[in-house]
């Protein structure tokens, strides 16, 4: 880096970089989580009751919901008839 210029050695140095790794654990924030917003579908009485979903909806919220995994699956086929 050839640059004289405070401002632009900062920016190319310090802050593109830092950008960089900013945007990139917002994406992989957001992507980990975009497999469990797909299966929220399952909530709406509009939707077929896929089993599979409700697992990965219980997987992943399952500690939060203080619910079985059985009586979590009787609730959302209930809640869809």
């Amino acid at each position: 880096m050839n640059t004289k210029n405070p401002e632009v050695y900062y920016r190319i140095a310090l802050y593109i970089p830092f950008l960089d790794t900013y945007i990139a654990n917002l994406m992989n924030r957001f992507l980990d989580h975009n497999s469990v917003w797909d299966n929220f579908c399952v909530l709406f009485p509009n939707y077929n009751f896929d089993e599979e979903k409700t697992e990965v909806l219980f997987a992943f919220y399952g500690r939060v919901i203080e619910c079985s995994k059985e009586n979590s699956l009787i609730h959302v086929k209930m809640w869809n008839q």
